[in-house]
């Protein structure tokens, strides 16, 4: 996702297998909480390079192949692509509202050329990133200065994130049917957080204090 030459090597693998595609599912992402003012620019870095570079390198070297056959492109986003930026997720945060945009853009782009672009916004489900959340978090209260003890807290609210994490098959299903049905929706939200959901209906200022108040103890 991060070497062009890779996505390259990938691309002339898969030319010389079939003349065209039905479709792309990009779905390869990485997650790393942290302070914004204490990350490291190559931590920063490295989310915004394989989640929304990664996601525009492959499309775009994969694209005559989607267009021989009027494929479809499915871009995985997240709730958080669409909702406003949380505490301490702020890099994961910045590149999935980047690929919410990246999506629209293209999507109003390759219509005129008769191929679908959709997105997929899931909620928590089970997989690598979730069950690395608690040591990530540990990672991160050990390199902070002024978030530490804050973190450290953070990392029992996580499990119960990891929790509530649902099956990824509910997922696949829902990919599935953007991939195949005649007229797929813009976008697919898939089973989000509930709470999230609710904080994100209220008063910018009243969802500030709620979060102080909770982050605060």
């Amino acid at each position: 996702m991060t070497k062009q030459a890779s996505i390259d090597n990938a691309f002339q693998v898969v030319k010389e297998r079939t003349e065209g595609l039905d479709g792309i599912v990009n779905f390869a992402g990485v997650f790393s909480p942290g302070s914004l003012i204490e990350i490291s620019e190559d931590t920063l870095y490295q989310v915004l390079n394989v989640n929304v570079m990664g996601t525009f390198r492959v499309n775009k070297t994969f694209f005559p192949l989607i267009q021989k056959r009027e494929g479809r492109i499915i871009n995985i986003s997240s709730e958080v692509g669409r909702q406003s930026g949380g505490p301490f997720a702020g890099a994961y945060v910045m590149s999935k509202h980047a690929v919410e945009a990246y999506s629209d853009s293209l999507r109003r782009e390759l219509m005129l050329l008769d191929i679908r672009v959709i997105k997929i916004q899931p909620g928590p489900f089970q997989s690598d990133m979730t069950k690395n959340l608690e040591s990530d978090f540990s990672k991160a209260a050990n390199e902070s200065y002024y978030f530490k003890s804050l973190l450290d807290r953070l990392k029992d609210l996580v499990k119960e994130e990891s929790h509530k994490a649902k099956d990824p098959l509910i997922l696949a299903h829902v990919i599935y049917e953007a991939l195949t049905t005649p007229n797929p929706k813009p976008a697919y939200s898939v089973k989000p957080d509930r709470q999230r959901e609710l904080m994100e209906l209220l008063p910018t200022r009243i969802h500030d204090k709620l979060l102080a108040k909770v982050l605060k103890g």
